[in-house]
């Protein structure tokens, strides 16, 4: 009987060394998978802020745009448009471009803003694209 008790014991010690070696390598994958899951998050997050940078600007942009006078809306004078401080402060090397269509009964002008950004090493983002009409109003005599 005595025999058998210290085989009992020496079972019980390897078991228990096998399961602390289990829950050390469990707790270790939780860990290196919640740290994976907050730098997506994270990467996804920044993206996100840039994006909603990126769409502030562009509505700044158009409120400028319609409180010009309608002859001063063509390509010459909104070639003159330049992004905020904190647009370029938040985005990396962001490019600004506008463009103006004209209807061809002369009613109407459609003004396309775009901004893209470095999002990479060598990776653009996709870029934000509004548009906008705009119609001669009462004071203007086109």
């Amino acid at each position: 009987m005595i025999a058998t008790k210290s085989l009992q014991g020496s079972h019980k010690r390897g078991t228990i060394t096998h399961e602390a070696t289990m829950a050390i390598v469990l707790a270790t994958a939780v860990i290196v998978g919640t740290a994976q899951t907050l730098a997506i998050i994270s990467h996804q997050r920044r993206d996100m802020d840039r994006r909603s940078t990126a769409s502030r600007e562009v509505g700044n942009l158009l409120e400028e745009i319609a409180a010009r006078p309608w002859n001063a809306i063509n390509e010459e004078e909104l070639a003159k448009l330049t992004l905020s401080d904190e647009c370029r402060t938040v985005l990396r090397d962001p490019r600004l471009t506008v463009e103006v269509a004209s209807e061809p009964t002369e009613a109407g002008k459609y003004v396309s803003i775009e901004i893209d950004w470095l999002t990479g090493k060598d990776q653009r983002a996709l870029p934000l694209r509004v548009g906008a009409w705009r119609y001669p109003g009462k004071e203007s005599s086109q």
